[in-house]
């Protein structure tokens, strides 16, 4: 296969729809950094660095989030997961349907 070959995803998110996710994605962190605090009795380091950086901590390579596209025949449905407190947030563009 050629690179010319291979498809590449685009995502269009208006600016309203960006600040949507920017604002849910913020509670979320919040939420889950004062969960992580709450519940892990005995934190170790790479929790601590994690916390005093302001962040919960999801291991070395993250995956807290997950972004999910689907094409259809009229458009993208995308939708945003936050995995550790089991939270998602539509993200379609329906006016561009």
């Amino acid at each position: 296969m050629a690179l010319d070959d291979v498809v590449f995803l685009q995502v269009v998110l208006g600016p309203e729809t960006i600040k949507k996710y920017s604002d849910w994605m913020q509670k979320c962190i919040a939420d889950d950094l004062e969960h992580q605090k709450k519940n892990i009795k005995d934190p170790d380091e790479t929790y601590l660095m994690s916390w005093e950086a302001g962040f919960p901590y999801h291991g070395a390579i993250g995956g807290g989030v997950t972004i999910e596209v689907s094409e259809t025949s009229i458009g993208q449905v995308v939708r945003a997961n936050y995995t550790p407190l089991d939270r998602n947030i539509d993200l379609t563009e329906y006016d561009l349907w």
